[in-house]
């Protein structure tokens, strides 16, 4: 869940105007604290006490939820199964179609994640969410000049659309311009774990492949990698 700044809650919505609403927001609570089979039973709970009153709109957020609680119980293919399922109940709610792309990223189905993503740019051209996975699921021959030129300079400033520049460049071997990538993120989003994993992993790069062209040593390069991952691992802790 750490590809996502804003945890889990960046997968479901927030709503209120019903008692179900109600329980559900407090589920969504609950599964973005990391309490997630907490979370699956107490949605297990409103399934079965209001199954003739859900509406399709409840049912939405339901599955949604449950999808959100097993990601992080690292089960990605049911996490899948229930964000697809969510969407035939609200075929045309934003968020759902997003969360689409990213349940055929977590099965591995790279090309159709990727060619929703493009389709869906369209309808959405401001979602840095959906830029972000669009970048994340490119052909690996793309290159990263032809990438960046789709992102527009608003979108470059969300973390997450960053970070999926960073870990492109990082592929292609562009140390510089993926450090570069990886700090507009960190500015952006400075207590999500990610950006310091993938800066670790540009350290451990350039030594890998003893590329210090600009500046810097192997010693200072693994020193920085380090460091990068120690931190990492407290912020991943808070993330759950």
């Amino acid at each position: 869940t750490g590809v996502m700044k804003d945890g889990f809650q960046s997968l479901t919505s927030k709503e209120t105007g019903s008692q179900i609403d109600d329980q559900i927001d407090e589920v969504r609570k609950t599964v973005d604290t990391g309490q997630f089979q907490l979370g699956t039973l107490l949605l297990n709970r409103i399934q079965r006490a209001h199954a003739e009153a859900l509406t399709p709109r409840h049912r939405f957020r339901v599955l949604t939820n449950h999808g959100a609680a097993a990601l992080g119980a690292g089960d990605p293919e049911r996490a899948a199964k229930y964000f697809l399922e969510a969407l035939a109940y609200q075929p045309e709610d934003e968020k759902g179609q997003i969360n689409e792309v990213f349940a055929y990223l977590l099965v591995g189905d790279i090309q159709t994640s990727h060619a929703k993503a493009k389709s869906l740019r369209i309808k959405y051209p401001a979602s840095a969410r959906l830029a972000a996975l669009w970048l994340s699921t490119a052909p690996k021959e793309a290159s990263l000049e032809s990438l960046e030129s789709e992102i527009s300079s608003v979108l470059r400033t969300d973390a997450e659309v960053s970070l999926a520049l960073a870990r492109r460049a990082l592929l292609q071997r562009a140390f510089e311009k993926a450090l570069r990538h990886t700090q507009l993120a960190m500015a952006s989003a400075p207590k999500w774990s990610q950006p310091l994993l993938v800066l670790a992993q540009i350290g451990s790069g350039r030594v890998f492949f003893d590329d210090f062209r600009s500046s810097g040593s192997a010693e200072q390069a693994l020193e920085e990698a380090e460091s990068a991952c120690s931190t990492a691992l407290v912020l991943a802790c808070d993330e759950h």
